[in-house]
């Protein structure tokens, strides 16, 4: 039985952990919300939260937490992140 070819990622969460991914593989670090922004050229950090809380739900990136906030620039690609963005399939 196969899998579903995005495996739960819309096209926007794709892209989105994509660039997640490559930020953190290049600087050791997660991106803040508005290098995501300006990263996939959105106009408003809107989207990125929508989308990264999406994918929080989803259990594909998850934040550290301190005092019941989220503590920034602590963003992590879970196993099933990295797997649903290397096994996305377009179209």
């Amino acid at each position: 039985m196969s899998r579903p070819p995005t495996i739960g990622l819309t096209e926007t969460q794709y892209r989105l952990m994509k660039a997640i991914s490559e930020y953190i593989a290049q600087n050791r670090m997660s991106p803040s919300s508005r290098e995501l922004q300006a990263t996939l050229g959105y106009k408003s950090q809107t989207a990125v939260h929508q989308a990264m809380m999406a994918m929080e739900k989803k259990g594909f990136i998850e934040h550290q937490i301190l005092n019941g906030r989220r503590v920034a620039r602590t963003v992590a690609v879970t196993r099933a992140g990295a797997r649903a963005v290397k096994e996305h399939h377009v179209g």
